[in-house]
């Protein structure tokens, strides 16, 4: 089983947002928009094995909204 956990540079990261151990969705408690981009890392634990990952969040309004599904496909082979 996986656990994941915020882990941080800044102080605020764990005063905006919050992070379920079990899926590792993040969600914010509070506005964040006096901070964007906003910069913390994710820690992902199992089998007393961690990784860390960069998370950088920033606010996208509708208009520039676009979802891109791409099926039987790898990233790899994804070309912008």
């Amino acid at each position: 089983e996986i656990a994941y956990e915020l882990e941080s540079d800044n102080p605020l990261a764990r005063s905006y947002f919050t992070i379920d151990s079990r899926s590792g969705i993040t969600r914010t408690i509070d506005d964040i928009s006096p901070l964007l981009p906003f910069r913390l890392n994710v820690e992902a634990k199992g089998n007393s094995q961690g990784s860390q990952m960069p998370l950088i969040l920033n606010v996208i309004n509708e208009p520039h909204r676009m979802i891109l599904v791409i099926r039987d496909t790898t990233p790899d082979k994804v070309k912008s």
